[in-house]
C-alpha cells in the first residue's frame, strides 16, 4: 500500500476516534512499526501546520493499552480546567466544604479515571472542612 494512502488511513481511524495499535496496522499495511510512528508523527505535524491544530486536537500514546488516539479539544480543556482548579485550591491553601472535596473526587473517579492519581494528590493536598462557607 502506498504511503499516502496508509496515512489517509490512519488519518481517517484517528479522527473517527479508533484507537490506532501500531503493531496491529503494521502488520495490516506489511510495513514496520517504525513505518506507522513516522506516519502518526506525519499526522501531528499536519495538525500542527493546518487549521486542525487551532482545534486543538493531539495524537497521544495510551502507555496503558499501547494505541494512539486523538485526544480532541473538549478532552483537552476538561483536563486542563480541573488541573488548573485543583492547583489553584492547593496554591491558595483554601479550605472547601468536605461535600465539595467529596463531588471533586467523585468527578476525577468518573471523568478522570486515567489521570486519578495524579489528581487525587492535589486532593489530598486541599484542606476541608465540615462547617458550612459564607461570605
Amino acid at each position: 500500500m502506498k504511503r499516502a494512502h496508509r496515512l489517509l488511513s490512519i488519518y481517517t481511524r484517528l479522527i473517527h476516534q479508533q484507537k490506532i495499535d501500531k503493531t496491529l496496522l503494521a502488520d495490516e499495511f506489511n510495513v514496520n512499526e517504525r513505518t506507522i510512528k513516522r506516519d502518526i508523527q506525519a499526522i501531528r505535524n499536519y495538525f500542527y501546520d493546518n487549521e486542525e491544530w487551532v482545534m486543538k486536537k493531539d495524537i497521544i500514546f495510551n502507555y496503558k493499552d499501547n494505541n494512539y488516539l486523538i485526544q480532541s479539544n473538549h478532552q483537552m480543556k476538561d483536563l486542563e480546567g480541573l488541573e488548573i482548579l485543583l492547583i489553584y485550591l492547593v496554591a491558595n491553601k483554601t479550605v472547601i466544604p468536605n461535600s465539595m472535596k467529596e463531588a471533586l473526587k467523585y468527578m476525577i473517579n468518573v471523568l478522570f479515571p486515567n489521570d486519578k492519581q495524579k489528581y487525587e494528590t492535589y486532593l489530598k493536598a486541599i484542606k476541608s472542612t465540615n462547617q458550612f462557607m459564607s461570605h
